[in-house]
């Protein structure tokens, strides 16, 4: 099985008072994927390095799950039926 990693995003966000939040993908059992937004810390106490470091720590502690499976289906099977069908053939025409 499939394993995978994330290092999230930290970016700043705040008109009057600037905060670092990140961004992370939740799977869940259902299948459905959430992108929470959570805030690390104000950006006059601690630096962007700071706040990756942070975000690290928080990404360690879930720990690491299996890959979702989207569809149950390869992709070529999903090129042949989504792309192939409008792929020209050379020499026609």
């Amino acid at each position: 099985m499939n394993r995978y990693y994330q290092d999230g995003q930290v970016y700043r966000r705040g008109k009057r008072v600037k905060k670092w939040k990140e961004r992370l993908r939740i799977y869940y059992d259902d299948g459905s994927v959430k992108r929470p937004e959570v805030v690390l810390g104000f950006c006059s106490r601690m630096a962007k390095s700071e706040a990756r470091t942070k975000l690290r720590e928080r990404i360690s502690q879930s720990g690491s799950k299996p890959s979702p499976v989207l569809h149950g289906i390869t992709f070529g099977e999903y090129w042949r039926t989504t792309t192939f069908p409008y792929v020209p053939l050379r020499g026609s025409g």
